[in-house]
């Protein structure tokens, strides 16, 4: 079975909004006007959330893979490694490469992956190592 990308529409927020609304409603136990102010606040720091990670990890770490030859079945997990770290280093403000480094050392111990091209990759990335990106799509990201 083939998968598709998700990809962030214009039918996005609306689905989220009904979700939220049916789930923080209780079945209409909740007047709808203390729901809705929830459902706002919940949908606008989603929305600000996503366009941050998916822009740096599909275009900026789906170019470590690339280059480090991480094979496809592998880069889920990569992916989900590269949220982990993202989230890890916005929470604690780490801007400095021994720091990110060091999250990602960290991350990469905790689950198991040393000295697998995964790794590498990951760490690349961490560092911001310089990438070779011919005949690999940027997606118009700039690398720091």
């Amino acid at each position: 079975m083939v998968s598709r990308r998700k990809v962030y529409g214009a039918s996005t927020s609306p689905r989220y909004r009904l979700k939220m609304f049916d789930y923080l409603g209780k079945g209409g136990r909740i007047p709808a006007s203390i729901v809705m102010e929830a459902v706002d606040a919940m949908d606008e720091v989603r929305a600000r959330n996503y366009g941050y990670y998916q822009g740096e990890v599909e275009g900026v770490v789906q170019d470590y893979f690339a280059n480090y030859n991480v094979p496809n079945i592998f880069r889920g997990i990569g992916r989900g490694l590269a949220f982990k770290f993202i989230k890890y280093c916005r929470k604690y403000d780490i801007d400095d490469v021994s720091g990110r480094v060091e999250v990602m050392e960290n991350i990469i111990k905790e689950h198991g992956i040393e000295g697998t091209v995964l790794a590498e990759a990951l760490l690349a990335y961490a560092g911001k190592e310089p990438v070779e990106t011919e005949g690999v799509a940027t997606h118009g990201m700039e690398r720091k």
